[in-house]
């Protein structure tokens, strides 16, 4: 299963919303987009690290946001 880490950014160290959000869900991949579920506290333009299930750290940008589902355009 692959891992989807993301932050916001700028933040300041004393920020809360700096802490990662880790996800598990990948509902489904299309090319280079991610279809992830379950999902709370996710916005639209922010940075994500991406560990694929062999452990390579990938990087992307969440692009759409719908309730619990975000979608996540990974650039590598």
């Amino acid at each position: 299963m692959t891992e989807l880490r993301h932050r916001r950014l700028p933040a300041l160290p004393a920020d809360p919303l700096l802490a990662p959000i880790e996800v598990t869900t990948v509902e489904r991949v299309e090319g280079p987009l991610l279809f992830v579920t379950g999902v709370e506290g996710v916005g639209w333009d922010e940075y994500v690290q991406v560990r694929t299930p062999d452990g390579t750290m990938r990087h992307g940008v969440v692009i759409d946001v719908d309730r619990e589902l975000a979608v996540v355009e990974l650039f590598e």
